[in-house]
């Protein structure tokens, strides 16, 4: 089912490159799946194609047409992480026995790569909101957990 998007570019977005908005706003398509869709055509900058390189300005108005993406190697995936410490550089996981850390030619879902693309892009997400950029998602790009995430060290953890 293909859904149809559109954006208007904030005085804080001007200057950046289409694809990076694009990768900002859709975060269940990875940054090949952008690169596909706009190779494809699939989108317009003011009613006209553009590439992923060009350059936005305020009040451009950004339409996307967003398909069904076969998932990739980093199709974000929501699975329980069991997060040790985290702040803006740096994330400690636990990583389960028997999970991939990354797919593989015949594994695309379910390894740590996945669980945590989709943990990063929650954390993006609620970022934004905090700053008051909505980037014009919709309902089915939100999280319903975003407003809970803390960055802070695990209970168990000292800092040094």
């Amino acid at each position: 089912m293909e859904q149809s998007l559109q954006f208007v570019v904030g005085v804080a977005e001007a200057g950046q490159r289409l694809d990076e908005f694009l990768a900002a706003r859709i975060v269940r398509l990875s940054r090949m799946g952008i690169a596909n869709m706009l190779a494809r055509g699939e989108c317009a900058v003011n009613g006209a194609a553009a590439s992923a390189g060009r350059r936005l300005s305020a009040g451009d108005t950004v339409e996307a047409a967003v398909g069904d993406e076969t998932p990739n190697a980093m199709t974000p995936e929501p699975m329980p992480l069991d997060v040790v410490y985290e702040d803006e550089h740096l994330i400690v996981v636990v990583k389960p026995a028997g999970v991939l850390v990354h797919p593989t030619r015949g594994v695309k879902r379910g390894t740590l790569a996945n669980a945590l693309t989709y943990h990063l892009n929650r954390l993006r997400i609620a970022e934004s909101e905090a700053d008051g950029e909505t980037g014009g998602r919709g309902d089915w790009e939100t999280f319903d957990d975003a407003d809970s995430f803390s960055p802070s060290p695990h209970p168990s953890v000292s800092p040094s």
